[in-house]
């Protein structure tokens, strides 16, 4: 460089030299980066855009260098930077899309005149496909003790909205990491081998996610092992499917579950909820008021289901709708507002309480958690005040950016409370109701197992949450925690 320099100086004006020394690195050697987008299963992905940025910090010459490339028939894409000097680096960023959604985010790396980068891997998930957007992982945790040979697969489902979509499907999140703790410091992984199943959420209905678990058992060689289900909310259900509609029975041991909604919950229902909450409070309660605490159901539909009027028929709302089994819904229960599949699951017909139960329920272990409501007959000018706080509690709430994301605490204990005051279910865990998270109908008493001052998401997290600490919150009438009870239950 101080070579060039001296000669440009003797033959060139001042002026010029940084031209010099332009020409001189557009002759230098080209540098390349080369790639390929594939699905989870080694097809390629054709049409997808990826852009390279690379930082060029304070050098001279500055190279204004900016370009992308789509994927090939093969699912290749190749870039070639013409103006390198030094090593600099960069990042290769795949264009998201409603269609795909492509992981790792970016990759990076450092790369010089001449060099060739080879090798770069994306991967695309078919968001439309149910074996793409699921995915059976096992966690990288070492058991402290010696495992036995024939341990039973232990298999993890998590809740509705457990995976989003900015987090990379083939990475074992943070959902079940109280458990996992818990898991690995009893020992339990002597007697049983952890996998963790998830997915995408709003995308696939439950029977195409129940569908693919058995994919993913099948293809980790253990669909016709004999295994132990664990699921949360939706994801018993998807537990419960798998049993039922895919032929998982007969190589399941049993189905624990922690507040699923096997009825569903009436609060996913829209028209037939809203009329129960006019005719149930209309002779103590004002018009206005009704309407406020209308309104303030109408911004929880908002929050969690991203959308309203008419949310009620999205993609796994659907599945969460009530199925009626005991005539709950007694006007307006029709057409959209019915939930066909889980009422041919659940073997219900029209106001069938004493229905005969499965003989898959008997492999059913339901935990259910509520939150005490005291004093549900408030007179009017406390329930306008509590929904009046409410309502403001849930605007800030959806203000903060939170829309679409699971509740904590607080913003339960506030659909607790419209539960009990406009729907009179005075149990429930702030999302569902005790009769269907302990699957009233099917599951005989011997088999609940029920814990007070627990709410929908505490069952599940025993140490993390805004009114948990290293103390469990949640036990049962004899004071054994949910993991001690869960152990239990898994020794026996």
């Amino acid at each position: 460089m101080n070579l060039i320099k001296k000669t440009a100086g003797r033959w060139l004006p001042p002026a010029l030299w940084i031209l010099a020394i332009i020409l001189i690195a557009k002759n230098g050697e080209a540098a390349t980066i080369e790639g390929r987008v594939q699905d989870p299963f080694g097809g390629p992905v054709p049409g997808i855009t990826l852009t390279l940025g690379v930082d060029w910090g304070s050098s001279t010459p500055r190279c204004k260098f900016k370009t992308s490339a789509k994927t090939s028939k093969d699912g290749r894409f190749s870039f070639s930077i013409p103006c390198l000097l030094d090593k600099r680096p960069f990042n290769v960023s795949p264009k998201q899309s409603k269609q795909y959604r492509i992981f790792p985010f970016f990759e990076s790396g450092v790369i010089g005149s001449g060099d060739t980068i080879s090798g770069l891997e994306f991967e695309g998930v078919n968001l439309s496909t149910a074996s793409h957007i699921t995915r059976l992982l096992k966690p990288d945790q070492s058991c402290p003790s010696s495992p036995r040979p024939d341990r039973v697969p232990l298999i993890l489902i998590h809740q509705h909205d457990g995976t989003t979509l900015d987090q990379d499907l083939r990475q074992v999140n943070s959902q079940w990491d109280d458990f996992r703790n818990f898991f690995y410091d009893q020992s339990l992984c002597v007697f049983f081998d952890l996998y963790v199943f998830q997915y995408y959420s709003n995308l696939q209905p439950v029977k195409e996610l129940a569908g693919a678990l058995q994919f993913w058992l099948s293809r980790e060689g253990i669909q016709d092992k004999q295994k132990i289900l664990l699921g949360h909310s939706m994801g018993g259900l998807v537990g419960w499917s798998y049993l039922n509609e895919w032929g998982g029975d007969s190589s399941t041991l049993g189905l624990l579950t922690l507040a699923t909604p096997f009825h569903g919950t009436q609060a996913a229902n829209e028209v037939a909820r809203d009329t129960f909450v006019s005719n149930y409070l209309l002779p103590t309660v004002s018009k206005p008021t009704i309407e406020l605490i209308k309104g303030t159901i109408d911004i929880i539909d908002l929050i969690k289901w991203e959308g309203f009027p008419n949310s009620v028929t999205k993609v796994n709302r659907s599945d969460l709708r009530y199925d009626n089994y005991d005539c709950f819904f007694v006007v307006k229960y029709r057409g959209k507002e019915v939930n066909t599949w889980l009422r041919d699951l659940n073997n219900v017909s029209e106001c069938a309480q004493n229905s005969v139960a499965l003989p898959q329920a008997a492999k059913v272990f339901p935990y259910a958690g509520y939150i005490t409501f005291d004093d549900p007959n408030r007179p009017e000018d406390i329930i306008e005040d509590f929904t009046e706080a409410l309502k403001t509690e849930l605007n800030a709430f959806f203000e903060s950016g939170l829309r679409g994301k699971d509740f904590g605490h607080n913003e339960l204990a506030i659909i607790n409370g419209l539960m009990g005051h406009g729907l009179g279910i005075l149990y429930n865990d702030g999302a569902v109701p005790v009769n269907s998270a302990l699957f009233f109908g099917q599951v005989q008493s011997d088999n609940q197992r029920i814990f007070p001052n627990c709410d929908h998401f505490e069952i599940k997290d025993e140490t993390n949450g805004t009114r948990r600490g290293s103390t469990p919150i949640c036990r049962d009438n004899q004071g054994r925690s949910v993991f001690g009870r869960l152990e239990q239950d898994l020794l026996v």
